[in-house]
C-alpha cells in the first residue's frame, strides 16, 4: 500500500503553550490513518498506533505499541453488513479478551443497545437507546450486570 501523505495530527500543549505531544500520522490513498507516531516534549518516540482497513475502509484491527516496539494492546472491530460497528474486542499483549462491547443496530442502522464488559475488572456497562418518530435519541437507559437500570436519561426536543 502507498502511503501518500504524512502529516502532524496533533500537537497538544500545556497551559504555558509548551508542546506535551506531538502526533505525527501516515495515511493511505484512502486518507485511512495508517500509523500514529506519539512524542513527548522532548522530541522523544513514546508509542505507536497501527491501523488496518478492510475494502469497505472500515478499520478493522488497531495495534499500540510502546517505545520499544513491543505490542501493548490490539483491538479487532467486526462490521455489519451496512458498515457499523457490530463488536470491538481489546486484547493485552499476552492476547487474552480484557474488553468486549457488542453494539445492536436497528433495521434503519440506530445504534439501540451497546454493552461492554471489561474482563480484568469484572465492570459491566448497558446502554438501551430509545428514539421518537423523527429518529432523534430521546433516552438512554444504563443498566448494570443484573440488568438492573442504575442511570436514565432523558432528552427533550422543542418543535
Amino acid at each position: 500500500m502507498t502511503i501518500i501523505k504524512t502529516l502532524p495530527k496533533k500537537i497538544t500543549y500545556d497551559e504555558d503553550g509548551v508542546v506535551k505531544e506531538k502526533r505525527v500520522n501516515d495515511f493511505d490513498e484512502n486518507n485511512n490513518l495508517l500509523n500514529s507516531l506519539i512524542y513527548d516534549e522532548d522530541g522523544d518516540l513514546i508509542s505507536k498506533e497501527s491501523m488496518q482497513y478492510d475494502a469497505s475502509n472500515n478499520i478493522i484491527e488497531k495495534k499500540l505499541y510502546d517505545k520499544d516496539g513491543d505490542l501493548l494492546k490490539l483491538i479487532k472491530y467486526e462490521y455489519t453488513l451496512d458498515n457499523k460497528v457490530a463488536s470491538e474486542k481489546e486484547y493485552n499483549s499476552e492476547n487474552t479478551l480484557q474488553k468486549s462491547s457488542e453494539f445492536v443496530y436497528t433495521d434503519d442502522g440506530k445504534l439501540i443497545k451497546e454493552i461492554t464488559e471489561n474482563l480484568y475488572d469484572d465492570d459491566y456497562h448497558e446502554y438501551n437507546y430509545k428514539y421518537d418518530e423523527p429518529g432523534n435519541l430521546v433516552e438512554v437507559v444504563e443498566f448494570d450486570k443484573l440488568r438492573e437500570p442504575i442511570k436514565s436519561y432523558m432528552i427533550k426536543y422543542e418543535y
